[in-house]
Formats: C-alpha cells, sequence, structure tokens
C-alpha cells in the first residue's frame, strides 16, 4: 500500500509539472495583458464576450470588455473562456488512500463516524507516509481540476493538521484547514445527558494545539460537545483569531440525537453556542432551519455527490438561494466522491431538475457564484479569492471552448457548469502562474 500511495502521488506531481511549460512562465514580464477572450469578470460574474484580463505579477490590475490596453505586452487567447479559479468549500482529504472503502455496505454501516468508523479503523492503521501522500494525491487532483483554495475538516488534532500542510507544500493551491479533536468521544453518556461538563483539560489543551497550526476549528457537530464546550472551544478560537465550522443537520440524527439531549435541534444550539463562520451540509435542514441560519447571515456549504452517495438525500440547494443564502459547494470526503467541485455543480444541475421536475429550478449563474465567489464569502477569503477582480489574486481558469465538448455552446456559462471536464482546461493560474498547462509567450508591442 505505502508504494502505490506514494507512487500515485508521485506520478501525479510529474503529470502536472508536464502538463506545466516553465518556459512559457519563465518568459512572463511583470506586467501583461491576457486579450481578445471571453471574460467572467467581477464579484457580479459579469460575462465579456470580448475581453482583456491585466495581470501584475502575481495580481489583477484591471479587467474588462473591449481589446485592453495597448501598450502592454499581450497574450492573445481566440476562443477561450476565462473564468475565475474554483474553491472546494468542504473536503475530508485524510481518507483520499481509501477510495471506495465499504462501497456497497448496508445501511448502518458505521463509515465515518469516530472512533470506530471502518474510515477510522482503516486510517489509524495507515502509516503517516501513506496518509500524506494520499492527501498528497487528492491535493494535485483538485489543483488538475482549476481549484485553487480548499477548505478541509482535518482529523486527527493538531498532528493531523500538520501532516495535510506537508502534503500540500510545495504546491500552487492554498488549503484552509479547519482542525479537529483526535479524541472522541470527549464526554460520557450521563455527561452528555446532563449537559452541564465543561471541556475537560485535556480537551483544551489539544485545541490550543490545533490553534497554533490550523486556521480554524471545528467541532464535528453540534452533539460531539455539550452546551459549555461548544461555547468555550468557540471562545478559545475566536480568541486565537482562527475560523470556525462544524457539520450541521446532515441527518435527521443531528437534530433528534441533540433535542434528545437538551431539548433543542442541533440548528440551534451551533447558533447559540458556536456561532461558526459557515456551517456544512443541511442536508436534512427544514424550512424553519434553514430561515435561522439565513437569518443569522451564516453562509453554507453544501455537498450534493457525497450526500447522494450516503444515501442522505440531494441538499436543498435551491431552497436556500431562495431564502437568500450565501451558499458554496464541497466535494466532502474523497473516500467517497473525486476531489472535483465543479462536478458538484454539474450534478446538482441534473439531480435538481430530475426529482422536481423543474428545469428552470437551477441558474447557471447561481452554480457558478457557488463553485468560487459565494464560497470564497462563505470562507471569508473574498478579499482574494473568487472572481476575477482588480487587487485580487490572479487565480484564473481558462477554457478552450473550440474542444468538441464545448464547441458550439449557445450559452457557454451553462456549458461550464454542466458539461466542461478538465480536459477542457488549457491553463490555470494561480498567484499568476501556471499550475497547470501553459500560456503563449506574449507579444511585446
Amino acid at each position: 500500500m505505502v508504494w502505490s500511495l506514494i507512487s500515485e502521488a508521485t506520478r501525479l506531481s510529474d503529470w502536472v509539472r508536464c502538463m506545466s511549460d516553465t518556459r512559457a512562465t519563465d518568459a512572463l514580464p511583470d506586467r501583461f495583458v491576457i486579450a481578445e477572450c471571453a471574460v467572467v469578470a467581477g464579484d457580479e460574474l459579469r460575462y465579456h464576450e470580448r475581453g482583456f484580463v491585466v495581470v501584475e505579477r502575481n495580481r489583477i490590475l484591471d479587467v474588462g470588455e473591449g481589446s485592453g490596453p495597448a501598450e502592454l505586452p499581450r497574450i492573445e487567447l481566440p476562443d477561450r473562456l476565462i473564468v475565475p479559479g474554483y474553491l472546494n468549500g468542504h473536503t475530508h482529504v485524510g481518507d483520499a488512500g481509501l477510495k471506495e472503502l465499504g462501497f456497497g455496505s448496508p445501511p448502518g454501516t458505521n463509515l465515518l463516524w469516530q472512533p470506530n468508523g471502518l474510515r477510522f479503523q482503516h486510517m489509524g492503521a495507515m502509516s503517516r507516509e501513506e496518509r500524506i501522500a494520499g492527501m498528497r494525491g487528492a491535493v494535485m487532483q483538485m489543483i488538475a481540476v482549476g481549484t485553487v483554495l480548499f477548505a478541509d475538516f482535518r482529523e486527527g488534532g493538531a498532528a493531523g493538521v500538520e501532516e495535510l500542510l506537508e502534503a500540500c507544500s510545495g504546491l500552487p493551491i492554498r488549503p484552509l484547514v479547519f482542525g479537529r479533536l483526535a479524541t472522541n468521544p470527549v464526554f460520557t453518556v450521563d455527561e452528555f445527558a446532563a449537559n452541564s461538563a465543561d471541556l475537560p483539560t485535556e480537551a483544551v489543551r489539544e485545541i490550543e494545539r490545533i490553534l497554533e497550526v490550523a486556521d480554524g476549528y471545528s467541532p464535528v457537530w453540534a452533539n460531539e460537545l455539550t452546551d459549555p464546550a461548544l461555547t468555550r472551544s468557540a471562545r478559545m478560537a475566536r480568541d486565537a483569531g482562527r475560523r470556525l465550522a462544524t457539520h450541521a443537520c446532515e441527518t435527521p440524527l443531528y437534530r433528534s440525537l441533540s433535542r434528545e439531549r437538551t431539548g433543542r435541534g442541533d440548528v440551534e444550539r451551533v447558533l447559540q453556542h458556536l456561532e461558526p463562520d459557515f456551517v456544512v451540509h443541511m442536508t436534512s435542514a427544514t424550512d424553519s432551519e434553514l430561515d435561522l441560519v439565513v437569518d443569522a447571515g451564516l453562509p453554507m456549504i453544501m455537498c450534493p455527490r457525497s450526500q447522494e452517495g450516503l444515501g442522505t438525500g440531494l441538499p436543498p440547494v435551491a431552497a436556500a438561494w431562495r431564502k437568500g443564502a450565501t451558499l458554496g459547494f464541497g466535494t466532502d470526503n474523497v473516500m467517497l466522491t473525486t476531489p472535483e467541485v465543479l462536478a458538484e455543480a454539474q450534478y446538482y444541475a441534473l439531480a435538481a431538475r430530475g426529482r422536481t421536475g423543474d428545469t428552470a429550478i437551477v441558474d447557471s449563474w447561481r452554480l457558478l457564484a457557488s463553485s468560487t465567489i459565494d464560497t470564497a464569502r462563505a470562507l471569508g477569503v473574498d478579499s482574494e479569492f473568487g472572481s476575477i477582480s482588480p487587487g485580487k489574486s490572479a487565480h484564473l481558469v481558462c477554457y478552450d471552448m473550440s474542444r468538441p465538448n464545448l464547441r458550439y455552446s449557445r450559452d457557454p456559462i451553462a456549458t461550464i457548469v454542466t458539461r466542461a471536464t478538465p480536459a477542457d482546461i488549457e491553463v490555470s493560474l494561480f498567484d499568476g502562474q501556471p499550475a497547470v498547462g501553459s500560456l503563449p509567450a506574449p507579444v511585446h508591442p
């Protein structure tokens, strides 16, 4: 297993390097314009059929309609469409070395839950080297599909966070890592029932270690902790200047177990005691629970493919949109689904129409926003990521619209969010430099 995982990561590294023409990268001047292409510009995702993007070092200097400034070195890309780099709002890449573990298991099988779920048993049996190799392969796959940032709920405490950071080392992508307690459950059955115990000393110390190395902290769900412990962990994260997130209302069990213990559903407890930056899933949320989250101004990240694969159901994406939610997509466990966030939009576009019979239930612009700017807003990184806007980092994905899969498109945005594949990407830029593919040498005026 060690050999196969490390070989996979090495092959992906070589593949990405081969796809990127370092000679073209080295030839890029400090300031240049990409022109004569279609561009999706700004936080509003405005479509310019003939647009331009000015890149200065690693940032967007200007973007707009027309041919762009004539005095700059030019890279003309006719028949291309440039969109913002994608953000994957929720991943678990720690189980990337366990693809399809438990596939076809009967209902009720513990696949994912600490401490005895299949993934935890097998992750615990893997060496550190194996886990890092598996994660690095998954991160390479995200890079190959135009992903420039991903948010991971990393298991294994501070050590798990450090493994993921090592797996990402030197790669053209930004990990946003939320650490989780390695020791779980924290409380006994009686302590959960009493709902009065604060975090034990060992858990406090573990969270402190997590916050030293991670971008944020994530309880698995509200039922992982008592109300006082949720409040304490949230205060620790805020005092450390870190982000905070959790899963919420993924299945009816989230609500029923919380009510059994405390008299309130998990969504109510998350809002009162945790006050996170965003919540993940909400697959089984009622209309009133969605209203609570939206009224609190809390963004959501939903993961259609993994939830369908687990038999949990299709998340209420359209209902959340109608209520005015800021909503992004995530791919969840690599054990279950490929880490391709655009595939979430593509799957939801078909499944929602099929389930409801309403072919107007999805909007192509919303689907693109939920893979780019709305995910950036949910994660609190929209000052740098999520759109092609002046001042932001130059994170771009360039599609060749002349390729057979995309040619003859009558609605380019709908084409991207319903049928584009990684094979249609000509080049993606991270911080203004090719991460996959290459740009032609600029022509100087």
